[in-house]
């Protein structure tokens, strides 16, 4: 008899076998190992796992993690839903409330990247209607997003001007970027035939990750929507349109181009503005190829001072062309902070002048001869203290509430009455009453959203952009004198559309024409001895008591806040100083 041998590394061992002479042998059968099965919920569990895994892999290597920034968005915005329905309720800390789910919602867009910064941008735009949270959050936005390796430049480069674009386009090209931002990043460069350029080149996976990216915002318009019962979702297409030009290069191009042609053909700009020439051979859908231009950012206040710029003239070059685009040509740069501006001195003969360069072109409103001519008639009734053509105004453009926004926007004083009595009111409401009774003002804010003119969301935040300008620059000019003069020209030069030459706008007699422009000259005198003073005022303290309350004070600070105090009467939270988050 032999015993068996046992295996134990394998589990299980052979029996005893037993040899009986001539008759052969016999034996017992092995026992069949014993193999533990796993559970279905461990094996489906184990199988998910490993499937959520080469899916999340394969999704970053292969399709620019779009599944894997869609299920972060979806995950997010169910949380955040689900918060506010559990904890919007009187009684509970609404400020907390608003400050974790604006945190929630700035993580996603900052960990998703690329055009959700860009969404999270144009939701700033829209900042007023948000809690002070979200506003807060998402300025932050607005700084500098990170750059794709050279690697990944170089084959969007090589796939867009050929394979052979460095030897046959290039003399040299700096593979470190001088810029980058959510669209595009920029490296300078320098020719074959020696002129210096820049070279801005569409992030590899935005055109991936758009569709998606647009979608999702949808959807997260719809839900703020529909939670603050906001009509704001009827901007989102309009939006999301304007956004898909904004990462079409040839779009950006053919923008820079109309404009350059309208400054050149005009003798006030044409030799104290300048937009940088394109190559249009080197220009793609993702590529665009434009001269090196070699200034000083308006941003850089100290900068501009110690290099002896006349800085009443920038910031008036500033406002005039931005009310140039609106009320005369149409064509609007909606995109005009200090960053897309330089300034410059060139040769002019035997002298040098000043010279204003606009940058970036790729986000513009075009705006129709009928609504040009309202947006223009709009200013020229504010000249005007005329609320009669204001409130016929807001109401062809769908605005219910048309007398609480004349009244405001003229200071009467049964506005100024009114915005007391409601800002008293709010001051004594918690915070979740401050967020109902806004929610009730924007619901009955809109009479037809269809009316409304969409390009007013930008025209709007371009407006406020121009003002924080003219403000950061030391207030050297009267801009709402400026806007009021340019109105008034483009209406005296522009032809009349017939369906304005039928309405009552224009319907005036002769005497109440000299009444309305009675009230205009007295308004710029009005105007110009507040600008003054405040002007003399502020220098007074600054040089005098520069520490004190009043120092620095001009009349954009006074506007400024006359505008956020009528704002917070809405309900609104805005503070002053934002400007549409300048920066």
């Amino acid at each position: 008899m032999i015993k068996g041998v046992r295996f134990g590394t394998l589990g299980f061992s052979t029996e005893r076998v037993a040899f009986c002479g001539s008759r052969g042998f016999s034996r017992q059968q092995p026992e069949r190992p014993r193999v533990e099965r796993a559970g279905f919920g461990t094996r489906f569990f184990s199988y998910a796992f490993l499937g959520l895994t080469g899916v999340y892999f394969a999704d970053n290597k292969f399709n620019n993690s779009v599944i894997t920034r869609a299920t972060r968005s979806v995950t997010t915005l169910l949380l955040i839903s689900a918060d506010y329905k559990w904890n919007f309720e009187e009684g509970k800390d609404i400020e907390a409330l608003h400050q974790r789910n604006s945190k929630r919602l700035y993580d996603m867009i900052a960990s998703n990247k690329g055009l959700y910064v860009k969404i999270g941008q144009m939701i700033a735009i829209q900042g007023s209607m948000f809690p002070m949270a979200y506003q807060e959050k998402f300025k932050r936005l607005f700084d500098n997003a990170p750059a794709d390796s050279w690697a990944t430049v170089d084959s969007v480069l090589s796939a867009e001007l050929g394979r052979d674009y460095r030897t046959k386009h290039f003399e040299w090209i700096d593979e470190a970027p001088v810029a980058s931002a959510s669209i595009a990043q920029v490296h300078k460069a320098v020719l074959k035939n020696g002129e210096k350029v820049a070279v801005k080149v569409q992030h590899k996976s935005l055109e991936h990750q758009v569709p998606v990216d647009l979608a999702i915002y949808q959807q997260v318009m719809d839900f703020y929507s529909w939670f603050f019962e906001m009509q704001i979702s009827f901007v989102t297409q309009y939006i999301c349109d304007t956004m898909k030009e904004e990462t079409d290069f040839n779009i950006e191009y053919r923008n820079g181009a109309l404009l350059k042609s309208k400054i050149d053909s005009d003798p006030e700009f044409r030799n104290r503005m300048y937009v940088p020439k394109v190559y249009p051979d080197l220009v793609t859908k993702k590529v665009l190829v434009a001269e090196w231009i070699e200034g000083d950012s308006v941003s850089e206040m100290k900068r501009l001072k110690v290099k002896g710029y006349n800085i009443a003239e920038l910031s008036k070059d500033i406002v005039k062309l931005y009310a140039r685009q609106a009320f005369e040509w149409g064509d609007v740069h909606s995109d005009p902070h200090p960053g897309n501006f330089i300034v410059r001195m060139v040769k002019d003969g035997n002298k040098t002048r000043q010279q204003l360069v606009i940058l970036d072109h790729g986000l513009y409103v075009h705006l129709s001869d009928k609504f040009r001519r309202e947006y223009c008639q709009l200013f020229k009734a504010l000249s005007e203290a005329d609320t009669a053509t204001m409130k016929q105004l807001t109401t062809e453009w769908g605005i219910r509430q048309g007398d609480m926004f004349t009244s405001m926007a003229t200071m009467s004083t049964e506005g100024m009455k009114d915005m007391k009595k409601r800002f008293e009111e709010m001051r004594t409401k918690s915070d979740y009453e401050k967020q109902v009774m806004m929610k009730e003002q924007m619901k009955n804010f809109f009479d037809s959203t269809d009316k409304f003119p969409l390009a007013m969301v930008f025209l709007g935040r371009g407006m406020r952009i121009v003002q924080g300008i003219n403000h950061q620059l030391g207030a050297p000019v009267n801009r709402l004198a400026i806007l009021s003069d340019e109105a008034r020209r483009s209406l005296r030069l522009s032809p009349l559309v017939p369906t304005l030459a039928k309405s009552s706008i224009l319907s005036r007699t002769f005497a109440q024409s000299v009444y309305r422009y009675a009230i205009f000259c007295t308004f710029r005198v009005v105007l110009t001895l507040a600008y003054w003073t405040y002007r003399i005022r502020s220098n007074v303290y600054a040089f005098f008591a520069p520490h004190s309350k009043g120092a620095g004070e001009d009349i954009e600070e006074v506007i400024d806040k006359q505008m956020v105090y009528a704002a917070q009467t809405m309900g609104m939270q805005v503070k002053t100083g934002d400007y549409a988050y300048l920066g």
